[in-house]
């Protein structure tokens, strides 16, 4: 708790240490779990982004690649890649709206539906042991924080 006092006091001269600005725990925190997801996927070869986007996908089939960037924040240009990646491994189905030819909506293939389940499993494990110091209240409160953050910079 003092290092909170810290940061919402500034020391005698006015300016806050390294130690004291949120912004700096907070990547620090980003880094340790990127690295984390990193090493423990990298033999499927699955990174943080576009898992999200199969959970995005999984969550919502039949959604669109735009619905996907604006629920996950993403630029355009970033998830054409993504998809694009996904296609060559087998990993989604794209079908073409009954109401409109040019959208596609997408789904996961019967490959990804195997996978994804175990994927999140594997995530969840992971994410016990970077955050093992936290109850699980303390988990939750820091999800509504940090996407109280997130949310207001939109």
């Amino acid at each position: 708790m003092p290092m909170i006092q810290k940061a919402i006091e500034p020391d005698v001269a006015g300016e806050s240490r390294l130690e004291d600005l949120v912004g700096y725990h907070l990547r620090r925190a980003s880094v340790a779990d990127m690295n984390d997801f990193v090493r423990c996927f990298r033999a499927e070869g699955l990174r943080p982004i576009p898992f999200s986007v199969l959970c995005a996908i999984d969550e919502q089939p039949g959604t669109t690649s735009a619905e996907i960037c604006r629920i996950l924040g993403l630029q355009r240009a970033n998830i054409v890649s993504i998809l694009a990646e996904f296609d060559e491994r087998g990993l989604i189905e794209r079908h073409s709206d009954p109401n409109d030819q040019r959208i596609q909506r997408l789904s996961l293939s019967a490959e990804a539906k195997s996978l994804l389940p175990g994927w999140r499993a594997r995530v969840v494990e992971r994410e016990e042991k970077l955050f093992h110091t936290l109850t699980a209240g303390e988990r939750r409160t820091l999800c509504e924080l940090l996407a109280r953050v997130w949310k207001g910079a939109e």
